[in-house]
C-alpha cells in the first residue's frame, strides 16, 4: 500500500484490522508446514543452516506461499532464526 493510503487507513479507524489481517494470514501460513517435511529433510542429512547450526531451525520458503510457493523439498531450506530474519530484511531492502 502506498502511504497516503495507511494514512487515510489510519484516519478512519481501520489500520488496526488491517495489522489483525495480516497477523492472520501470516500465522495461517506458518501452520501449514508440514512435520513430514521436515522429517524428510532430517531423514536425508539437509536438517543443517548454512551458518552450520543445526538446532532450532525453521523452513524459509524460497518461493513465499503468499507468491504460490509450495510446501516441497525443493522450496524449503532450514534457516537458523537469525539467517532467516537476514534474508527476510534483505529482501525487503
Amino acid at each position: 500500500m502506498e502511504t497516503r493510503a495507511l494514512t487515510e487507513l489510519a484516519y478512519d479507524g481501520e489500520i488496526k484490522k488491517v495489522r489483525k489481517a495480516l497477523l492472520k494470514r501470516r500465522r495461517r501460513y506458518y501452520k501449514c508446514i508440514k512435520s513430514t517435511l521436515k522429517k524428510k529433510l532430517i531423514k536425508q542429512g539437509k536438517w543443517t543452516c548454512r551458518c552450520g547450526k543445526k538446532d532450532c531451525l525453521e523452513l524459509h520458503h524460497v518461493v513465499p506461499l503468499a507468491m504460490n510457493g509450495v510446501n516441497r523439498m525443493d522450496n524449503v531450506i532450514p534457516l537458523c532464526h537469525e539467517c532467516h530474519l537476514k534474508i527476510h530484511q534483505e529482501a525487503r531492502v
